[in-house]
């Protein structure tokens, strides 16, 4: 690869992974994000590295691999500025395994992962963080 391309090489995993992350398609995401930390693991580049992190603990959780996807998101959270996008996916995912094995702190976790949008503004996190959170308010 061409010197100075390092980071358009790690957006291209990322966006690549989310693509068939949202398709569905969870081997060939799991691919790319897996293939893109590595990428990011050789060129030193923290921030792609968390976000791909981020998607594999979406995709463990889209398996019903709940512990391992736990354990990924809790590694994201543990890093040095963690962006608000990355934080919003490491909550989600520990909120939803909380909700669904009915421990406690679902609902602080989500509420953490909607702090972070409405912090930014983003309507499209703060959409679906909500959605995810009011699903778990039925009485």
């Amino acid at each position: 690869m061409k010197e100075g391309y390092d980071d358009h090489a790690s957006r291209a995993y990322m966006n690549l992974g989310l693509i068939n992350l949202s398709s569905r398609n969870l081997e060939a995401a799991y691919q790319n994000f897996n293939d893109g930390s590595e990428h990011c693991h050789e060129k030193n580049l923290d921030t792609y590295k968390q976000s791909m992190m981020g998607g594999i603990s979406k995709i463990y959780l889209d398996r019903g691999q709940w512990d391992e996807a736990v354990e990924k998101a809790e590694v994201v959270l543990k890093q040095k500025d963690v962006n608000y996008f990355d934080k919003i996916t490491a909550f989600a995912v520990i909120g939803t395994v909380r909700a669904r094995r009915n421990d406690p702190g679902a609902l602080t976790a989500l509420d953490k992962a909607l702090s972070s949008p409405l912090q930014s503004g983003d309507c499209t996190f703060i959409a679906k963080m909500g959605k995810a959170r009011s699903l778990l308010v039925i009485e």
